[in-house]
């Protein structure tokens, strides 16, 4: 099993809005706007650590609620502290379509207001080529006979 760790920044301008701040490894989660999206290099990438932190125009970031989960495949269990919100994020294998998990992450704004929006992760398949399924071997030697 191998962890993919990125720091989000939650930042608020006219809305909500995330940025990537720093993944290890490289280029194995994605943000755009309000979505985060994990990207997995092979089938063995199949653990997530995120961590949302406060950003531009944000103080801290105080909680997610996991408001729903599109598969039993994937499970997201959440940790709150000193204002950072950790959230591991697990496959239990790859679908298509990819599922998703959508949260509501509560923060607080530079403004001392309490504010929350509802963000999604979705869960893609490995980036390095098809997934090979179990039957494979068995198709394999029954196309060579």
């Amino acid at each position: 099993m191998a962890t993919s760790s990125a720091t989000i920044a939650v930042n608020y301008g006219t809305s909500m809005f995330l940025s990537l701040v720093g993944n290890d490894p490289a280029g194995t989660v994605g943000v755009s706007v309000r979505d985060v999206a994990l990207l997995p290099q092979t089938s063995a990438d199949n653990q997530f650590q995120l961590r949302f932190q406060a950003g531009s125009g944000v103080l801290s970031v105080n909680g997610i609620q996991v408001t729903s989960v599109s598969s039993s495949s994937v499970s997201i269990s959440t940790q709150a502290s000193g204002g950072i919100v950790t959230a591991t994020c697990a496959y239990n294998g790859f679908q298509t379509p990819a599922p998703t998990i959508s949260f509501t992450v509560f923060y607080t704004k530079q403004t001392l207001e309490d504010a929350s929006e509802d963000p999604t992760i979705v869960f893609n398949p490995p980036s390095g080529g098809q997934i090979v399924m179990a039957e494979a071997p068995l198709l394999a030697a029954e196309a060579a006979a």
